[in-house]
């Protein structure tokens, strides 16, 4: 029987090969998702980045163009790797093309960030970005919650992935101005009012961030509640 298996799965593998998500070139070995040579062109961040929001490119501790023109409601924001052609292709496969295995893969990427830079003092509970309802039953799943749910785990720390609620239906972000975006998603999200939120450290985490404005909309959400620290992590930074 074992023979049988592995006669099949190289049968399935010359018929039906593994390729890369990024390039297209075939995957050998032990590679998943992206070839090796698309995997070292993954670029974590740790210097040189706004000590408010993590933006990259800035002179060490600095504070960056972001946070001195607008009112940051988080306390604190880092992103583990640059939005480039790999990292797009990775998340957008994971948004829309249901593959949540690649969850496990950003995710260890970000639990090796807050290990190596223990950014966050530290975590009473683990949020992340929630979907509209019709939104989330058209897609039949939140990317954030996946990535949220084993950081949590690994970290054990305590995750609710219902904490928010998008109570509004907003255009995608993709096309939009910085102003835009803002408008956009300003009161679109609530927070359970069950929830306990006066003093507790809060941890959101999101995909990707290129203007802040979903992420800061968040977290005005949590300071309105009375929380005590905000954080966040997104696993790219446009």
């Amino acid at each position: 029987m074992t023979l049988l298996k592995k006669a099949f799965s190289k049968t399935v593998d010359v018929l039906f090969p593994k390729i890369c998500y990024s390039c297209g070139e075939r995957l050998i070995g032990n590679e998943s998702f992206v070839c090796s040579s698309c995997s070292a062109k993954i670029e974590p961040y740790y210097e040189s980045i706004c000590r408010v929001c993590g933006s990259f490119d800035v002179q060490a501790k600095a504070i960056c163009r972001f946070c001195n023109e607008n009112r940051a409601h988080f306390d604190k924001c880092r992103s583990v790797i640059q939005y480039n052609e790999v990292a797009r292709v990775l998340i957008h496969e994971l948004k829309y093309n249901e593959k949540t295995k690649i969850a496990d893969m950003l995710a260890n990427i970000a639990i090796e960030y807050i290990e190596n830079t223990k950014p966050y003092r530290s975590v009473d509970c683990v949020v992340n970005i929630p979907l509209h309802a019709v939104k989330r039953r058209s897609r039949g799943y939140n990317q954030a919650e996946f990535l949220a749910a084993r950081i949590a785990d690994h970290f054990a720390w305590k995750h609710n992935p219902s904490l928010f609620k998008k109570a509004l239906p907003t255009a995608s972000q993709t096309s939009l101005s910085s102003e835009e975006r803002k408008t956009n998603v300003a009161n679109a999200f609530s927070v359970d009012s069950k929830a306990n939120i006066k003093d507790h450290n809060f941890l959101i985490i999101d995909d990707v961030f290129t203007t802040g404005a979903t992420v800061n909309a968040a977290s005005g959400e949590l300071k309105k509640r009375n929380a005590d620290k905000v954080y966040v992590l997104t696993i790219a930074r446009a």
